[in-house]
Parts: C-alpha cells; structure tokens; sequence
C-alpha cells in the first residue's frame, strides 16, 4: 500500500473477468424449445388431455382462506363418486391419500366434480372392439371417426371463482333505534361480572375443602 499522501496506484488483478460472466441470450430459444415439447408431447397423448383432473380445496386460516385446484382427490371422494383409487389414475384423476375431508360442503362439491367428469369422459378401447368394463362408448361414437380440431390444453375443468354479489336491503326502525355501542358495552360488563362470580365461588368452594 502506498505511503502517506500519495497515489493510489491502480490494481490490475481482475484482467480475466470476461471468462466468468454468464449470458442468458437462449432464454427466448428455451422458450421456443419447451412449448414445441408440450405440443409434442399433447400430440403424443392424445385424445387424453395434458393433465389431470383435480380437486377444490380451501386454504386453511381466515387471512390466507381462498379455494384452488389441490393436489388430488381423497379416497372418500372416490367412494361418494363410485369409483377405485387404482382406475382413477387410469383415467386422468389425480389421487392423493393424504388427504382427509373435514367439510361436509367441500366433500360434495368434489363429488358433484367427479361425476361432472365421469359423464364427459369417453374411454377408447385399446384391443379392437373390447371397452372397460365401468364406462361404454356411446352408440354413436367412434374411435376411428373422432376428430378433434387442437389438442386439449391447460387444466381440466379449470376452476371459475364464483362472483359474490351483495344483498342491499332498508334498515328497519327497530335496527336504528337499538344502540349497538351500549349493547357491546353491557355484554362485555356481564361477561366480565360472571367471570368475577365464578372465581369467587370457586375460591369458596377450596376454603370450605381446606376447614
């Protein structure tokens, strides 16, 4: 280093910086590369579609609660919906069997989605003539007749957030005519002379115990 007040002489030790600098000019060509996989691989699978059918699922807590497509299906939403853990992965079901219904309302509402799909699904025999045994072709369709325009994508019967629309309505005379603030005021004043009478009678009853 130099000495006193003088120059600082310019360090050259970072001549070779060009060799480490990483560009990213193929992310355009990456791009390019990965949707003509997808259609590759939608073309490859077809008529079955990209992915699978899931459930709606609610996110727990009151902050973060919203619905989305969960990972898959409970066994008892299988069992509402007739159908076995093993055929539904057959034909595009998700399964997953971790996971437990807690929701009365969430359970048929995956139920009713399960049965949506079962009418829409249409199962191609793979040996000549033979179907599986839990679904039929329809009488009219078939195999070498289908045609489809463009291979199904994005998800399956993709999941529409319902619009809330709120109820207005008059407030009533009785409504405006109530004091809300004094009524929450009384309620927390009982609340608190109850929890005063309990403890008292309950050091009561350990003075009693205690003579």
């Amino acid at each position: 280093m130099v000495k006193h007040n003088n120059e600082v002489v310019t360090s050259h030790f970072k001549k070779d910086w060009d060799k480490w600098v990483r560009t990213n000019f193929n992310i355009p060509a990456k791009r390019q590369r990965r949707k003509k996989a997808r259609k590759a691989k939608a073309h490859k699978m077809w008529p079955r579609p990209l992915k699978n059918l899931r459930p709606i699922v609610r996110c727990p807590g009151r902050h973060y609660y919203r619905e989305r497509l969960g990972r898959g299906f409970s066994v008892q939403e299988l069992q509402g919906a007739k159908l076995s853990v093993g055929f539904a992965r057959t034909v595009g079901i998700s399964v997953d069997l971790r996971r437990v219904n807690r929701n009365e309302e969430a359970l048929l509402k995956n139920i009713q989605r399960l049965n949506e799909y079962k009418s829409k699904l249409v199962i191609f025999p793979r040996k000549g003539a033979k179907s599986k045994k839990h679904f039929q072709l329809p009488a009219t369709t078939d195999a070498d007749k289908v045609k489809v325009q463009e291979e199904p994508r994005g998800d399956v019967m993709p999941y529409v957030k319902e619009a809330f629309t709120p109820v207005f309505r008059t407030i009533t005379d009785e409504e405006n005519s109530q004091n809300t603030v004094k009524t929450l005021r009384k309620a927390t004043w009982a609340k608190k002379e109850f929890r005063k009478k309990k403890a008292k009678a309950s050091r009561g009853k350990k003075t009693k115990k205690k003579k």
